[in-house]
């Protein structure tokens, strides 16, 4: 659908001075749809819409008509080539006749949007995929309280809301030509994050904090063991150990070749007394890493609450007998 081009200074209506400044923007509007590189409507439509403002002569509905014609601001285009229609001025038959045409086809196809939303005050994005070409994207708003009723082209259209301190919402509104759709929108506001909680009043303060029972590690009875069992082996082997220095002296001085028999008894019980002293030496080393183990994992236990303090008492064996561990 086309119409023609209004020319570049709008004729002066009855009774609607054109003062300069709408003059220059409705120029720009016309620049904008003549750019060489290919029509700027959305722009030429804001220029042509500020000059109307500015100075509502209906010789300018025209252009604004084309603009929101290719913009599928269907309602719009209706009503600006209606208005141009009814009272503008130097109108051509070839003009007329065109506009008289898109007229009718875009009443064949026009469908209306009413929507309420709360807050009065929001604004809509008008999103529709066209069948061929780039989607067509159009705001409308601010919207008044109550329903606002938007005339567009029959299609599928997706409508996004949003308002300054709110969340926006986004629905898909299937518009058939001649239908009339109803919705209604309410805006929330977005959920308040979580901060911290007030202080204390005045007042008392808070009361003591609830008892929490009081823990100790004591040693437990098998570490003494451990460690009792330790000691007398690493004794043990010291013993041995010195009866076998002991016992290679002897065994140096016999072994001349005078008493060979005895020589070879002292050497079979150093041999002996070496063996034992390695492997108490090994098992005194094993005992001690067993009981380091015990002692470092020794499990917690609540403490009783009671005039004394009572400590586990503990009997380990030494090498040269027992040892009591422990206080009263």
């Amino acid at each position: 659908m086309t119409t023609l081009l209004a020319t570049a200074s709008p004729a002066v209506a009855q009774e609607v001075e054109v003062t300069p400044e709408a003059r220059e923007k409705f120029r720009a509007g016309v620049a904008l749809i003549k750019d060489p590189d290919g029509a700027r409507y959305e722009e030429a439509y804001i220029a042509f819409k500020a000059a109307y403002a500015i100075s509502p002569s209906p010789n300018m509905l025209g252009n604004l008509g084309l603009c929101a014609l290719k913009l599928e601001r269907d309602g719009e285009a209706i009503e600006a080539y209606s208005k141009y229609l009814e009272k503008g001025t130097g109108i051509g038959d070839d003009e007329r006749k065109q506009i008289e045409t898109d007229l009718a086809t875009m009443k064949s196809t026009l469908a209306t949007l009413a929507i309420t939303v709360t807050p009065p005050g929001a604004t809509v994005i008008d999103k529709r995929q066209r069948a061929s070409g780039s989607p067509i994207r159009n705001p409308y708003g601010p919207l008044a309280q109550g329903a606002n009723k938007l005339g567009l082209r029959a299609g599928t259209h997706e409508i996004t809301v949003s308002a300054p301190g709110f969340v926006d919402q986004t629905l898909t509104v299937e518009l058939l030509p001649g239908q009339t759709v109803e919705k209604t929108v309410t805006l929330e506001k977005p959920a308040e994050q979580p901060g911290p909680g007030p202080g204390p009043g005045p007042g008392p303060g808070p009361g003591p904090a609830p008892d929490t029972a009081e823990v100790d590690r004591p040693v437990p009875v098998y570490v003494w063991v451990t460690l009792g069992l330790t000691g007398a082996l690493a004794i043990g082997a010291g013993v041995t150990g010195g009866l076998a220095l002991a016992n290679k002296s002897d065994f140096d001085e016999k072994n001349n070749g005078s008493n060979p028999q005895e020589a070879e008894d002292l050497r079979s019980t150093g041999q002996a007394l070496n063996i034992t002293t390695d492997v108490l030496i090994g098992t005194a080393a094993a005992a001690g890493a067993v009981t380091l183990i015990l002692f470092l994992t020794r499990p917690e236990v609540p403490v009783e609450k009671t005039g004394r303090l009572t400590l586990p008492v503990a009997v380990a064996p030494t090498g040269t007998g027992a040892m009591v561990f422990g206080a009263f």
